[in-house]
């Protein structure tokens, strides 16, 4: 699978990390398109640099890894979707009546938006790798959660569903398991 993954942060270099054993990686970066190409550079092949347009069109699925605010920067430079999946690991970073998720949907008119890959710091998410623990995942559509539960299993997590996408309020800063280290036969 073709995963691009938009952003060059710690967070989009620990998720690169942990995938590319298993996919193929796209990067980009609008807000530091340098960045993007030293951390393609690290990872190595099978990691690529593209323009976000680029990126979205060739990608099986996106994974927005960014800085709160550089989302609107990003959803421009990529342009339309086009019912591609899009996994958004971002978190606001201010309090909104809907979640980041939610509002990434608005954004770019599309319901193929799952939140995951964002309740665990970076390098919680490189360290506890492989070691039975969950990640909570949620969406508004069958077939795109389960895409995204398999970049989960990829990454060395358990998925754990959480159901509609509003509900990643619970994974999002504030949320009671935001954060949460939780072993996968203790998840609920």
């Amino acid at each position: 699978m073709i995963v691009g993954i938009i952003g060059s942060n710690d967070r989009a270099a620990a998720i690169g990390r942990l995938l590319a054993r298993r996919h193929t990686l796209s990067f980009s970066d609008p807000s530091d398109p340098e960045r993007a190409k030293q951390l393609a550079a690290a990872i190595g092949s099978p990691a690529t640099v593209a323009a976000p347009y680029e990126q979205v069109m060739r990608s099986d699925v996106v994974i927005l890894a960014l800085a709160w605010r550089d989302v609107d920067r990003a959803l421009a430079a990529a342009g339309p979707f086009d019912g591609k999946i899009v996994v958004d690991a971002t978190n606001a970073d201010r309090a909104t009546a809907v979640t980041s998720s939610e509002l990434i949907a608005r954004k770019i008119n599309e319901n193929h938006v799952v939140k995951a890959f964002n309740m665990l710091p970076p390098d919680t998410l490189l360290r506890d790798a492989e070691q039975g623990i969950a990640l909570y995942y949620c969406g508004d559509e069958r077939h795109d959660k389960a895409v995204a539960a398999d970049l989960i299993r990829d990454a060395g997590y358990a998925p754990i569903d959480l159901g509609q996408l509003r509900n990643g309020r619970e994974i999002e800063p504030g949320g009671p398991r935001f954060g949460a280290e939780i072993p996968a036969d203790q998840a609920a």
